[in-house]
């Protein structure tokens, strides 16, 4: 990886996504797709996060990773991002990976 491009949570209710450029010169995406479901009240709910995945939209190709994997990437990306705004999703990112999937601190269960 040579340059996190952006970090940010997307306005689905809560995914997360850190664009990068790899040295081949192609853009990915990491992504931690929001689980949520609606509760007895009608009010949409975090459950957490799905399965991270990498995405390289140019060839449409999306491919499952492991947390740890994701822990990896995300650790070598928070040292090669100056991007401040980058840096606070990077860091829930960490903190969801740590977690499994389980919601970090900073964001409510309900949307």
């Amino acid at each position: 990886m040579d340059l996190v491009l952006n970090a940010e949570m997307i306005r689905d209710g809560g995914s997360l996504a850190v664009s990068f450029k790899c040295a081949d010169g192609s853009d990915y995406t990491l992504f931690f797709k929001l689980d949520y479901f609606v509760n007895e009240n009608g009010k949409h709910e975090r459950r957490g996060y799905l399965a991270p995945v990498v995405m390289n939209r140019v060839y449409g190709v999306e491919i499952s990773i492991s947390w740890p994997h994701a822990e990896i990437l995300l650790g070598q990306m928070l040292e090669m991002t100056l991007i401040e705004g980058a840096r606070k999703w990077l860091e829930t990112m960490i903190e969801v990976v740590g977690n499994r999937g389980r919601l970090p601190s900073s964001i409510g269960r309900i949307m």
